[in-house]
């Protein structure tokens, strides 16, 4: 997590909070969770959207999908990102890194 200060008690947390497939669309919902107080207040990390047209195969990076930086939260500390896919993609996964 960039932008902390190590000797802080602050803590932060990035959590997936839904992931859902609707059309040709996936939305993913991220969580911040914070106690004491941060600044900026945004996202320190990367959210990463992944598919593969079977299970069999490896998992690649949608193009365009990173999200970096600091990102404005909704009050209950959730964010929400819409990413378009085709059709052959029928296999999902977000990760926080």
């Amino acid at each position: 997590l960039l932008g902390l200060d190590p000797t802080s008690s602050n803590t932060y947390r990035l959590k997936l909070d839904a992931l859902a497939l609707s059309g040709s669309n996936v939305t993913i919902a991220v969580r911040r969770f914070v106690t004491g107080a941060l600044s900026p207040d945004g996202m320190h990390g990367h959210l990463i959207l992944r598919g593969t047209a079977n299970l069999g195969a490896a998992f690649s990076n949608i193009a365009a999908t990173a999200v970096t930086g600091a990102d404005a939260f909704d009050a209950a500390g959730r964010r929400t990102y819409t990413n378009a896919t085709d059709g052959a993609v029928k296999f999902f996964r977000a990760i926080v890194e």
